[in-house]
């Protein structure tokens, strides 16, 4: 076999433990059932077509929609990202204003850009990396009651033009906001509300704590491989306006493969029907029982809904299924414990600045969550020179110039310049971190002087930063703005 196949069959023969997606934790949701490559067949008599489903595909989706209380919905095999594209494409016009969060995921981006569409934006960001300081020192006033929705609020009063708007719900962090008062007062405006929860398709599930992300809203996406037990590129979408279903129809045709997987179709059912089959609780209880372990004896901190919902003035809340850990003092690097933890053949979703984030599911074993309680336990932190805090604020107080919408930048021909000789110039393509796929600066915007430092800092603490090339050079419109 080849360079993939070895690279991976490594990981997987070496029984590395994975607090990441996908959620059914290398087989373990499959491994009482025939699940095989004997099922990976096409749209033939008896196995219906899910592009015009009439018995047993149909039969599973009456399902989904009954479970999760939509209008329709649908099994996507292309990931959230067609769901996203099928969202943006059934709800707006070419020329259409939006209004999203600066943090979204790039799928989000590149649906808008597709779709020509003209952005303002929400910095979200500074919430999060708020929570996320190792000295509980906030720096946003949370005294004031609807403060996301507020400025929601503010944005839409002064741009009458805004069509839609789009939010993460939960995040990657798991910061979950709730969605009913933001949907009512866009509603009565005719805006509509899409929700990406690529992160939170196990709440209806496995988080009675939280309201599914499906209520109050108009369309969603979900990604059954990331918290449930679908494979990879597995995914819902939801309509829950019945306005929106036709156009919904015709994008779900454009947008998805006519050759459909029916092992991540099958995957998807299984899903399901493991949000009624399990324990409701059993999750929450092993993730509540690890951060209270960690919190008591590890020089971190796992954030909890408790936590986030007393610190924000209940202005937020915290899927208690994601694990989110935090270092309580101020010069640690969460790299250095990804890597310890990959030595200890624990792999985790993804490092931040201050922590890294972990995915469970109920197919997380309990003898893994104490693994990783010993692991964690015995880590001896690093003391860096750099205040970690600091360059958390700086990130929040980053200034940004959208020049040019970002679907307009086809119409420009670029040029490759060494990073530091960019400043003030019109940015070609998106600059994000991956993970978690958030951008830095979006394609359009000005590159300041503020943004390239940080870019330099996220290289020096060793994050992963996107859209550079080599890591030492920008694509740039050629003409100078």
């Amino acid at each position: 076999m080849g360079k993939i196949f070895n690279e991976v069959d490594k990981l997987v023969r070496n029984n590395y433990k994975f607090f990441t997606t996908p959620g059914h934790k290398n087989g373990e949701a499959y491994k009482d059932l025939d699940f095989s490559f004997h099922h990976d067949i096409t749209e033939v008599k008896g196995s219906d077509n899910l592009h015009n489903p009439l018995s047993c595909i149909k039969h599973s989706l009456d399902k989904l929609k009954n479970f999760y209380e939509s209008k329709k919905s649908y099994y996507l095999v292309n990931g959230s990202t067609s769901g996203i594209q099928i969202m943006i494409f059934s709800s707006f016009n070419e020329g259409d204003e939006i209004l999203i969060e600066r943090g979204c995921h790039k799928s989000i981006i590149n649906g808008i850009f597709l779709r020509k569409l003209k952005v303002n934006y929400i910095d979200r960001e500074i919430y999060n990396l708020d929570f996320l300081n190792s000295k509980d020192d906030l720096k946003i006033n949370y005294n004031k009651e609807d403060l996301f929705f507020n400025v929601i609020k503010e944005k839409i009063e002064k741009n009458k033009n805004i069509k839609g708007v789009i939010l993460t719900n939960p995040n990657y962090y798991g910061i979950y906001i709730d969605q009913e008062k933001i949907y009512n007062y866009l509603n009565k405006r005719n805006i509509l509300l899409l929700i990406d929860s690529a992160h939170g398709a196990h709440i209806r599930g496995f988080n009675k704590r939280l309201r599914c992300t499906n209520k109050y809203c108009d369309l969603n996406v979900m990604s059954a491989h990331k918290t449930l037990g679908a494979l990879t590129q597995g995914g819902y979408l939801h309509v829950n306006n019945e306005k929106l279903i036709d156009k919904a129809d015709l994008y779900f045709s454009i947008f998805t493969t006519t050759s459909p997987s029916y092992l991540i179709m099958e995957s998807l059912e299984k899903a399901l029907e493991d949000c009624t089959k399990y324990d409701q609780e059993i999750l929450i209880k092993r993730c509540d029982k690890f951060r209270d372990f960690i919190n008591e004896n590890t020089n971190l901190y796992g954030l909890n809904n408790f936590y986030i919902k007393e610190r924000s003035n209940n202005n937020f809340s915290f899927d208690d299924t994601r694990i989110c850990l935090k270092f309580k003092n101020h010069n640690s690097n969460g790299n250095f414990l990804y890597e310890y933890l990959f030595s200890k053949k624990i792999i985790c979703e993804m490092s931040f600045f201050n922590g890294v984030i972990l995915i469970p599911t109920i197919y997380t074993k309990e003898e893994d969550f104490i693994f990783l309680e010993k692991c964690i336990k015995e880590f001896k932190s690093n003391q860096e020179i750099y205040d970690v805090d600091e360059i958390i604020f700086k990130a929040c107080s980053l200034n940004y110039e959208k020049v040019l919408e970002p679907y307009e930048i086809e119409n420009f021909n670029y040029e490759i310049l060494p990073i530091k000789e960019c400043e003030g110039r019109i940015l070609f393509n998106d600059i994000f971190l991956y993970p978690p796929g958030t951008p830095i600066i979006f394609r359009g915007e000005r590159i300041l002087i503020e943004s390239l430092k940080l870019i330099y800092k996220y290289q020096e603490m060793g994050f992963e930063v996107n859209g550079l090339i080599d890591d030492k050079y920008l694509k740039v419109i050629e003409e100078k703005i």
